[in-house]
């Protein structure tokens, strides 16, 4: 790929020695645990966009090239050029060529253990960080997938440059302190310095020549705070806010988040339209996935600060459940009740219930067990970490089993298990039910008509924090169950 430096950009030593190697490979190197998920995914007949395109965001590598793809010359008369969203960039480009996508990338874990490689690890946690963090900031909706894009896409320049000139990347890292806020604004001063053009200016120049659409570009090139008192919750803010709390996230201890947050909302950018208050709510939600998404970049927590290693959540602020969780929940519950009126409600309500909760709750695993005509219930569907065989060996039998799953639905209540691993409750579990490892803490939700068992919503986290639930979000998942149940009857 021909990636000339554009007249925007001072020539140097540097910058054109990384625009020879981007012309060469493009392509970032992906975690191996992503691509695995991702091929079983796309293997499955069972695969919807949704669930692709998740798993898609879940990695730097795979992430830039579906939008470096999909946004060249080819899928021009499709709509590239303007394509921000993965599921839009799923459905156009097929599972097919998706699966081709997952196949050609190099793996992270090929990199051999040295200071570049756990640097480059450490710049896609900051990213993949600032993702979430602007899902959690944008709430609820069809928009959450491409601001948590934007968000991540603000740090290409720097990864390009800790891909494929290591030693620039290094040199910069060593120069600029590791504190937050204003880490990047300090980075991108730095890499001016070095290279003839900061970060930004790198990572915005790069992502036009690729044809990426200009909400990519823009994120791309943001190196100063949006201007404008007016500014709004718009991607620019989404994006800039989330990366400053991502490096909060890392660089900062807890006990210091409450007088930084200020500073990044309202004092030193007082156009900001995030108050403290919904800050503190995203980093607290998005903590808690911290150990899982280091670990899927190969990055051990004793590379991070002490407060970061072992408990990762014991200092955070935690509101269990959170806000975001209620509000998009609500959302979707409205969203469903929509499409029960739908001719083929029976077909995708019930996927969409269950992928509705696992974003709203955030646990490792989601599973829809269906009745089959030997009257157990069958795993149907399976959101996030994959079930060992594809959970074919596990079933319920809500008529006559004993196990503590078949009680549940006889009595049609809902249980949440906050110890799974207790032998009090690990020796009642239901045949085959080792394929979904030992979690922590698991709910479950019966769906039972008239006297009969039709299905079980399942949902189990590994780590620490367990699931919880209060009243109003299980007054939700009541709903949203209820919802799947009138789709099934």
């Amino acid at each position: 790929m021909d990636a000339a430096p554009s007249p925007a950009l001072p020539a140097g030593p540097a910058l054109e020695r990384l625009l020879a190697r981007l012309a060469v490979a493009p392509d970032f190197v992906a975690a191996a645990d992503a691509q695995r998920r991702l091929q079983g995914t796309l293997a499955s007949d069972k695969a919807h966009l949704r669930q692709v395109a998740a798993l898609v965001q879940d990695d730097v590598a795979l992430t830039g090239k579906f939008l470096r793809l999909i946004n060249a010359v080819y899928f021009r008369p499709a709509g590239g050029g303007e394509i921000t969203s993965l599921q839009r960039a799923v459905a156009v480009m097929g599972f097919d060529a998706a699966q081709r996508v997952c196949l050609s990338l190099k793996l992270l874990d090929q990199l051999p253990d040295s200071p570049a490689a756990l640097l480059l690890r450490e710049d896609f946690l900051r990213a993949l960080l600032a993702s979430r963090l602007a899902r959690e900031l944008s709430g609820p909706g069809p928009v959450a997938d491409e601001l948590g894009t934007c968000a991540m896409f603000r740090n290409l320049g720097r990864m390009l440059v800790a891909s494929h000139c290591p030693d620039d990347a290094l040199a910069i890292r060593r120069s600029v302190p590791r504190v937050a806020p204003g880490l990047a604004q300090r980075e991108y001063a730095e890499s001016r310095r070095r290279l003839g053009a900061s970060y930004a200016s790198l990572g915005q120049h790069v992502a036009r020549h690729w044809g990426w659409p200009p909400a990519l570009v823009e994120a791309a090139g943001l190196e100063e705070p949006p201007g404008g008192a007016d500014a709004g919750p718009n991607r620019l803010w989404v994006s800039w806010t989330a990366n400053d709390l991502a490096d909060l996230l890392l660089y900062q201890d807890p006990d210091g988040w409450d007088a930084q947050l200020g500073a990044l909302t309202t004092p030193r950018l007082s156009a900001s339209p995030f108050s403290p208050a919904q800050a503190r709510a995203a980093l607290a939600a998005t903590r808690r996935d911290l150990e899982r998404i280091a670990e899927s970049v190969g990055l051990p927590l004793a590379q991070l600060r002490a407060w970061q290693q072992a408990d990762v959540t014991a200092a955070a602020p935690v509101d269990e459940p959170s806000l975001q969780a209620v509000q998009r929940l609500s959302v979707e519950a409205a969203q469903m009740s929509e499409l029960l009126l739908q001719p083929d409600a029976a077909q995708r309500l019930p996927r969409q219930a269950l992928g509705s909760l696992f974003e709203a709750l955030g646990p490792q695993r989601a599973v829809l067990l269906l009745r089959r005509d030997d009257g157990l219930l069958h795993v149907a569907h399976v959101l996030g970490t994959p079930l060992a065989g594809g959970g074919r060996g596990w079933t319920v039998d809500a008529v006559n089993g004993t196990d503590l799953f078949a009680r549940t639905c006889q009595q049609g209540a809902d249980l949440l298990i906050s110890d799974a691993r207790r032998s009090q409750v690990s020796a009642h579990l239901p045949p085959g039910f080792g394929c979904a490892g030992q979690p922590q803490s698991l709910l479950l939700l019966p769906m039972r008509l008239q006297g009969r068992t039709l299905g079980l919503i399942y949902l189990d986290r590994a780590t620490a924090p367990p699931l919880a639930v209060n009243d109003e979000l299980m007054r939700l998942l009541r709903l949203v169950r209820n919802q799947t149940l009138a789709a099934l009857r």
